[in-house]
């Protein structure tokens, strides 16, 4: 079976013992099979949202809502970093040579498996009461969501460390059928909760094949030699993914508490279930910037180990990556603008909140599509501490304007994200520019 191989890596991880192509040619073309993964399971996840939204009520959409904020939230909890240490940690293999110590892919990935399973079982613990916020949400639900989603952050961070963009998109495709499928049931039986169950199988798909992706590409012999919990691998694991979970944890909580925000303010589960929409569309505003963020770090990791001008052509990489990710979010954005009236006409006419409310997501998106570019920039050089400074200011901001805002019911949540957004990416800049990283 190609489970137990122990050949070396295939691809685009390969063949990166020389000077490394810096040509934009490679990066969009990696950008490219990201993006085309991300839209077949996060674009099958919106479709889903749009067909539940016109049949079922308001109040079982705003649970299924409410259900899809709460476990990516509290899946933060268990990633402790661990998506992009493994990002940096996989991309590291095939220059072991030039690293200190060799990379602890085993211990990190067992350290994730033994974090989701302490997670899930956290969740079952605390009183429903908690985390429903008054809506039928199966407490036994939420657990099996949050560890769907934990245990898969490892995966699919090393598939990007890897580079296997390609092929994660099949697994992408097979995960979003599955999600889709697993709406039209739900919907032909107007139940929330079947959606909410199908949604935790399409992850699970997704986890599941992203993890046999890294396993055929490194073999389990690689991968898990050295899995003990060595105090030296635990040290270097924890010293990076240490600050890289405090930031997802803030990222990730965000939405949330300024979904709370809108859900306890004057328009209740209406406003609430209008605010999701909306950060569907800003979700999709930052797809593309997301894509070329993501295929950036392990570039710049490779760049820095492979080449003598490891230096010069990161800045050349920074800036016209950055460049991109303005570019590609006006692009999408403008789309949005003109096309607002007709993407909120699908969500039903209990949904219509005028012809710029998606506008506002989109164009509070584009305010914020260089910061993770450049934020990945700041952590490929050890700056993991200064990125969650920033990240600690995007939260104050985000939640600052939310309360100020929350009167305007889902309105607030284009107000707060754009705030916020305009905030970090200023600081990310005058931080890259300082450090030299553009």
């Amino acid at each position: 079976m190609f489970l137990h191989s122990s050949a070396p890596l295939r691809g685009n991880a390969l063949a990166l013992h020389g000077r490394p192509q810096l040509n934009m040619r490679m990066l969009a073309n990696n950008a490219f099979w990201s993006l085309i993964g991300h839209l077949l399971f996060r674009g099958s996840l919106m479709v889903a949202t749009i067909f539940l939204a016109r049949h079922l009520d308001t109040r079982a959409f705003a649970t299924y809502s409410y259900f899809q904020l709460t476990i990516a939230m509290l899946a933060t909890f268990g990633e402790l970093g661990m998506g992009v240490t493994a990002s940096r940690l996989f991309a590291e293999i095939g220059h072991e040579s030039k690293v200190r110590d060799p990379s602890p892919i085993g211990t990190l990935w067992c350290l994730s498996l033994v974090v989701s399973v302490a997670l899930a079982g956290i969740v079952l613990m605390i009183p429903v009461s908690w985390l429903s916020a008054g809506l039928p949400v199966p407490r036994w639900l939420l657990a099996m969501g949050v560890f769907v989603l934990a245990v898969g952050i490892v995966p699919g961070g090393a598939v990007l460390g890897l580079e296997q963009y390609r092929q994660s998109a099949v697994v992408s495709a097979l995960g979003g059928l599955s999600m889709l499928a697993g709406a039209t049931w739900a919907a032909l039986q107007s139940s929330a909760t079947i959606g909410m169950v199908t949604l935790v199988i399409a992850f699970l798909v997704k986890s599941g094949g992203d993890a046999l992706l890294v396993l055929r590409s490194v073999g389990v012999s690689r991968l898990f030699g050295r899995w003990r919990l060595h105090r030296k691998e635990m040290r270097r694991v924890l010293g990076f993914g240490g600050p890289m979970f405090a930031v997802t944890l803030m990222s990730g909580s965000g939405a949330w508490l300024l979904g709370r925000m809108i859900l306890g303010g004057p328009g209740g589960e209406h406003a609430f279930a209008l605010y999701s929409i909306g950060m569907q569309w800003f979700a999709l505003a930052l797809l593309v910037p997301g894509m070329i963020s993501r295929v950036t770090l392990p570039r710049l990791v490779r760049t820095d180990l492979s080449s003598e001008g490891g230096a010069a052509d990161s800045r050349t990489l920074v800036r016209r990556g950055a460049v991109m990710t303005v570019l590609s979010g006006v692009a999408v954005a403008a789309g949005g603008v003109a096309a607002g009236p007709w993407l909120l006409w699908m969500y039903g006419a209990n949904f219509d909140a005028g012809r710029w409310f998606i506008a506002a997501f989109m164009l509070a998106a584009v305010l914020g599509a260089p910061a993770n570019l450049i934020g990945n920039a700041i952590i490929a050089r050890d700056g993991q501490w200064r990125w969650l400074l920033l990240t600690l200011v995007w939260l104050a901001a985000l939640l600052a304007a939310g309360r100020f805002s929350v009167s305007v019911g889902a309105w607030a949540g284009a107000i707060s994200q754009g705030f916020a957004a305009a905030v970090v990416s200023t600081l990310a800049l005058l931080t890259a520019f300082k450090r030299r990283l553009i």
